[in-house]
C-alpha cells in the first residue's frame, strides 16, 4: 500500500520538481540512526526524492521525527550526497517493509539532480502537460544554423515541438526563449521521437537537465491567462445564447 497524500508527502513538493527512481536503476540510501555507541546502520531503496525530501522502502519501522544521517548512494557514482535528515511518516508497506519519507536538512544540489537526469537514473514521464503555443528557436548541438518552431505542449520532463525540417532519434538540440531578455545558455534536449504533422514535423523532446522547464516555464502565465480569457468568453457567449433561448420559450408561451 502506498503512502496517503499528506503534508510531509512528496506529491506536492515546496522545492521545485519531484522525481521518481527509474525501477531498474541502483539508488539506495545508508541510514545511520543515533550517534553512540548503540547506533545502527540501515538500507534503503529510494523511490521518489526532491530537493529537500527522499521517499524509500526500508526494512524497519522508524518513528516519525526520528533523526537519521543519511547518504545517497548510487551504483555507478557511489555516495554522491549526505546530510541529516528527519523521518516525517512511515507506513507499511505489505512485503516486509516500510515505506518512509525523510526531510533533508541539506538540499539536494541542482547540479546532483541534473547529473541524475542526464545518467537516466530519474523517470519523469509520468507528469502533466501544459498545451500552449509558443515561438522557441531550435539549433542543432553539433550542427549550425537555427530553425524557428512553436512548443506544442511542456511538462517538467520535456516538450513536444512543431518545426520544419528533419531530425534523428538522440540527436540533441538547443531551444532559445525570449533570447533578446535571456542571456543564460539554451536549455538542452534529446530527440525521443518524431513524426510527420502536414509540412512540419512533431518532435518529443527530453530536457538534458532538470532546469529545461524552469526555463521556459516563464512563458504559462501568459498562456493561462489567455486560455481563462477565452474560457471566459466562451461561457458568456453560452450564457448569452441560453438567456435567448428561454426569452424565446417565455414570449411563445405568452401568445398561446
Amino acid at each position: 500500500m502506498k503512502p496517503m497524500n499528506n503534508d510531509h508527502s512528496l506529491m506536492n513538493p515546496r522545492d521545485g520538481g519531484c522525481y521518481a527512481i527509474v525501477p531498474e536503476s541502483h539508488v539506495t540510501a545508508r541510514i545511520q540512526v543515533g550517534e553512540n555507541a548503540a547506533s545502527r546502520l540501515l538500507n534503503g531503496n529510494i523511490r521518489v526524492l526532491s530537493r529537500s525530501q527522499l521517499r524509500l522502502t526500508i526494512t524497519e519501522n522508524l518513528p516519525p521525527n526520528t533523526s537519521v544521517e543519511l547518504a545517497v548512494d548510487v551504483n555507478s557514482m557511489g555516495v554522491v550526497f549526505s546530510s541529516m535528515a528527519t523521518v516525517s511518516w512511515t507506513q507499511v508497506r505489505g512485503d516486509g517493509r516500510f515505506w518512509m519519507s525523510c526531510e533533508l536538512e541539506d538540499q539536494i544540489p541542482e547540479s546532483l539532480l541534473e547529473k541524475l537526469a542526464v545518467q537516466g537514473h530519474l523517470d519523469r514521464r509520468d507528469v502533466s502537460r501544459v498545451h500552449l503555443s509558443q515561438s522557441v528557436t531550435v539549433s542543432r548541438e553539433l550542427g549550425k544554423g537555427t530553425v524557428n518552431a512553436k512548443i506544442a505542449n511542456l511538462s517538467p520532463n520535456g516538450c513536444c515541438l512543431l518545426m520544419a525540417g528533419s531530425v534523428q532519434k538522440n540527436e540533441r538540440l538547443l531551444l532559445e526563449i525570449n533570447q533578446e531578455q535571456d542571456s543564460r545558455d539554451p536549455v538542452s534536449a534529446l530527440v525521443k521521437w518524431h513524426r510527420p504533422n502536414g509540412e512540419d514535423n512533431l518532435v518529443g523532446c527530453l530536457f538534458l537537465g532538470t532546469d529545461g522547464y524552469k526555463r521556459l516555464e516563464d512563458c504559462l502565465p501568459k498562456q493561462r491567462s489567455n486560455n481563462r480569457s477565452a474560457t471566459f468568453t466562451w461561457k458568456l457567449v453560452a450564457a448569452a445564447l441560453v438567456s435567448g433561448l428561454l426569452t424565446t420559450f417565455a414570449y411563445t408561451q405568452l401568445l398561446k
